[in-house]
């Protein structure tokens, strides 16, 4: 049989060399198999011997005989062909014995896989069935005695209601412990990257990198710079005025980049993510175009177009300050073309268009907004706010449109009592001092107080206090003399905020709108309200059994009332609340504000990074206590009033922080003293300049058209037209 298909094979077409892997397979036949090829094996010895004889013989022929070299050769090709057919044979039984074996261990395998994964299979199965039936026996018990407690006396519902919401609480505040211990290893790794890197790193960069050979010119350079900075830093901090402040301030912006400067190289680049800078150029073309061949309906319509805050994404350029002075050249290109604009179309010679000119400049004004100016709540820290003034009343910066809240509602009363003449002498470090009169009793006082009656102050004491300081003064009066709309936040009834000034409440004396800003609970007991009558007579102007307390409870920041009564949209918030100083510069150090630690550019980066982590961090916390208030499961009337202090937002588009110590923790409730305000206006100036000239970017247009609006109404006041002109006291009017 085996004969049979070896010649069968043999006279198929060759299957190539004869492979070592085929002996091998020769090798492995048992005898049985050597017995069935035996007389096969013999023919193929003789066939070899043959072979051999020819091929010596047809070696010999090469020599001298070559006629019978060609039968020899022929005998030789014969033997070779049977030869290989033999073998090709071997290769064949061993190729099906080794595919037998594959077949073998691929069953094998097969079969344990399935064994394998259908045992795997019904142990998950008996699991998760043992699980959903303990799982599901406990959901049918829950269903079953929710729905029984929903039909028991009220009694039951609301303990099961309560114990939901103690299991919901504990869950978030485990979830608030979390964040809160990953944000202190955060901030941990930032006061590390803020102070490991001061001048000695960069020299010590320099001596390792010369250690291999030749110089690092450029290390030595950077470690140059940043031993000149810090030396330029220090100068900073010991400006004595704005003026000195800025030069400073554009020595830094001039240093580079890898020292933790570079603002003058990132100002001069227009590229930026963050605003779209071919919007603002074609606009900037468009503009100057039209000036150049005074075509005052297409300057009408750029105006319609540019003129709102963050028109191609400029308001977050100024956000993002990486110079300490001015922002990008192209950006203060294009905002000075918009002032050269509104001028233009206001000094334009055609009284026949000066009417639809003011109604263009009108309507823009309408669609800027206006800028206002927050003064937030901080006790004795509040009077930092008389720096921050101090410094936008003498760059002429200082908006029309004020608010305070608690403690900034005095700094916003004193403001409003005096002329804008007046203003800047008024503010003196005695101003604390000035009429005799404490603001802040002494601390022993305080204790006793507060053991006799539950509250720190009297509101009388602190009454008489506001009288000595604003008199009888309401709030249209005081509009008449300052000029300016003073706003004061206060909290009536359950935590409900009222916004007081000339339009809702003009007849109200200012002095009580103070007393009742400041009435925190604790501090002093709510106070009534008074107002005059149209015979002078001092009237209550809520109810009697309507008290009025601290506004900072409810808004800190007024901004959306202000955005109401007055169409502000862009807010200046000078925030000194205490509990609010480490988080809102830590949000504000993410987006780029400037640190006096010398690092490099990658190094800032990376601090920022880990800043805007941080800053993620708080917002997660934030929205955590948010939730565990605003739901209020346990309906604890404590719970509501912490939620109406600490879920506000208490920034501005333009936040003046300034940097409290330790020490004025301690003053919170102490009478300042003409030491104490010294410092406090100082340190609000300082605090103020690196804001200004965001402030006057912001403003400059709005403070233009104000001006243009005013002129163009004098011209067109011999039409005869009836137009909306300003009051008398000089406030514009929506």
């Amino acid at each position: 049989m085996r004969v049979d298909g070896a010649d069968d094979h043999a006279r198929t077409p060759a299957r190539g060399a004869l492979s070592t892997s085929a002996v091998a397979r020769f090798d492995e036949l048992d005898e049985d198999d050597v017995g069935d090829v035996d007389f096969q094996h013999d023919d193929d010895e003789d066939a070899r011997g043959d072979g051999a004889r020819d091929g010596d013989g047809a070696r010999d022929g090469v020599v001298g005989r070559y006629r019978k070299m060609r039968a020899r050769f022929d005998s030789f090709s014969g033997a070779l062909s049977d030869a290989r057919g033999a073998f090709d044979a071997f290769a064949f039984t061993g190729w099906s014995e080794e595919q037998k074996k594959i077949v073998v261990k691929l069953a094998f395998l097969a079969t344990f896989a399935v064994i394998f994964y259908a045992t795997t299979a019904v142990i998950f199965a008996h699991v998760w069935i043992g699980m959903a039936k303990a799982i599901g026996v406990r959901v049918l018990w829950g269903v079953g005695v929710s729905i029984g407690l929903a039909m028991a006396p009220p009694v039951f519902p609301n303990a099961a209601a309560h114990a939901l919401a103690l299991v919901l609480m504990a869950a978030e505040v485990a979830l608030l412990s979390v964040n809160a211990i990953l944000l202190g290893l955060v901030h941990l790794a930032i006061v590390l990257n803020k102070h490991v890197l001061p001048s000695w790193f960069h020299r010590a960069k320099v001596a390792l990198r010369e250690s291999a050979g030749g110089v690092d010119h450029r290390g030595r350079a950077n470690a140059h710079f940043v031993e000149h900075r810090q030396e330029t830093l220090s100068e900073l901090e010991r400006a004595k005025d704005y003026r000195e402040w800025i030069a400073v301030a554009n020595k830094l912006d001039a240093f580079p980049a890898d020292v933790g400067e570079g603002g003058s190289r990132w100002k001069a680049d227009e590229k930026s993510d963050v605003y779209d800078r071919q919007l603002v150029k074609v606009y900037l073309n468009t503009m100057r175009t039209a000036r150049e061949r005074d075509d005052l309906t297409a300057l009408g319509l750029c105006l319609r177009t540019v003129l709102h805050r963050n028109f191609a994404g400029i308001d977050r350029l100024l956000h993002l300050r990486f110079s300490r002075v001015g922002t990008k050249k192209l950006v203060q290109d294009f905002n000075d073309e918009i002032v050269a604009v509104i001028k233009h179309i206001a000094e334009t010679a055609d009284d026949e268009q000066a009417m639809e000119m003011l109604q263009v400049l009108k309507e823009s004004y309408r669609s800027l907004g206006r800028t206002a100016l927050c003064l937030s709540g901080g006790g004795a820290l509040a009077m930092y706010h008389f720096g921050v003034l101090r410094t936008l009343l003498q760059e002429g910066l200082c908006p029309q449109v004020i608010s305070g809240t608690s403690g900034g509602s005095i700094v916003a009363a004193f403001l409003s009592c005096h002329s804008p003449e007046d203003i800047l002498q008024a503010i003196r470090p005695d101003v604390s001092t000035r009429y005799g009169r404490r603001w802040f009793p002494r601390p022993l006082k305080m204790a006793l107080h507060f053991l006799k009656h539950g509250v720190l102050m009297d509101a009388e004491g602190f009454s008489k206090t506001t009288k000595a300081y604003f008199g009888d003064t309401t709030f249209e009066e005081a509009l008449a003399i300052s000029g300016r709309a003073v706003s004061i936040q206060v909290s009536i009834g359950s935590q409900t905020g009222y916004v007081l000034n000339h339009l809702t409440s003009p007849n109200v004396l200012i002095r009580t709108a103070v007393c009742a800003s400041c009435a925190l609970p604790g501090l002093m007991r709510p106070v009534e309200i008074l107002a005059k009558d149209k015979h002078g007579n001092l009237v209550p102007f809520h109810p009697p059994d309507v008290k009025s307390y601290d506004g900072t409870i409810t808004q800190d920041i007024p901004s959306a009332r202000m955005t109401e009564l007055f169409n502000c949209n862009n807010f200046i918030v000078s925030q000194v609340n205490p509990h609010l100083n480490f988080v809102l510069h830590l949000a504000e150090e993410s987006h780029g504000r400037r640190q006096k630690t010398a690092r490099s550019y990658q190094r800032r980066n990376a601090v920022q990074k880990l800043l805007r982590v941080a800053n993620f961090l708080l917002l997660n916390i934030k929205y955590s206590i948010q939730k565990l208030l605003e739901v209020d499961l346990l309906d604890i009337r404590f719970v509501r009033t912490l939620q109406g202090v600490l879920m506000q937002d208490f920034r501005g588009h333009i936040t003046i922080l300034p940097s409290l110590r330790w020490a004025d923790y301690s003053r919170i409730s102490s009478n300042p003293t003409e030491k104490d305000m010294d410092r406090y206006i100082s340190r609000g100036e300082q605090s103020t300049w690196p804001h200004v000239e965001s402030i006057r970017y912001t403003m400059k247009i709005e403070t233009t058209l104000v001006d243009s609006i005013r002129a163009l109404s004098k011209r067109v006041d011999a039409t005869g037209e009836k137009i909306k002109r300003t009051n008398s006291h000089g406030f514009l009017e929506h």
